[in-house]
């Protein structure tokens, strides 16, 4: 499972943009995503562990989070993983290896189908 936060550690400290590009990479990028209540609002943001992650959500935030703008992106990009069988089964090819780090270049990095 792949994830940027969760109870364990600090909210992510991000504009609106910033959740959206976390998203995108999540969604997109090897393992199975997971979104930690309240991410798909930015739900206090950047608190630190046990002071925000554990927070009460709450109805009224439930029935606003379609209105934020960090929930429609994030509803595309799990479509589009749904959608499409090598972002959820295929392999993730980094394309610039370094010493003994593969790093994901803008650009560079592509699927291929399982084998």
């Amino acid at each position: 499972m792949s994830f940027y936060d969760n109870h364990d550690m600090p909210r992510l400290q991000a504009s609106d943009n910033g959740f959206i590009d976390a998203h995108n990479w999540l969604f997109t990028a090897r393992g199975i995503p997971v979104v930690y209540y309240g991410s798909e609002t930015g739900f206090m943001r950047g608190r630190a562990e046990h002071a925000g992650n554990r927070a009460y959500f709450g109805q009224p935030r439930v029935d606003a989070a379609p209105q934020s703008p960090i929930f429609a992106p994030l509803q595309r990009i799990a479509r589009l993983r749904e959608a499409t069988p090598a972002l959820q089964r295929g392999l993730q090819v980094n394309e610039r290896l370094q010493d003994d780090e593969a790093v994901p270049v803008a650009g560079a990095m592509r699927w291929t189908a399982a084998s």
